[in-house]
């Protein structure tokens, strides 16, 4: 990953289990409905922005 400070490389991060649960929601709901589809699209991409958010601010 670029763009992440080297002190967060040796923590532990289980926002990798929640960006794979999401994208398993996401592929679900893409089979099943179109609109759900749009919904889940950008709750993830949300999801995205505050993950990297908050990786980038943590103190």
């Amino acid at each position: 990953m670029t763009g992440v400070p080297v002190h967060h490389l040796g923590k532990p991060r289980p926002s990798y289990k929640i960006l794979c649960a999401m994208a398993s929601v996401w592929l679900v709901f893409r089979s099943v409905n179109i609109q759900a589809h749009r919904l889940a699209s950008s709750a993830i991409l949300a999801m995205f922005i505050l993950l990297a958010e908050q990786q980038t601010n943590h103190p």
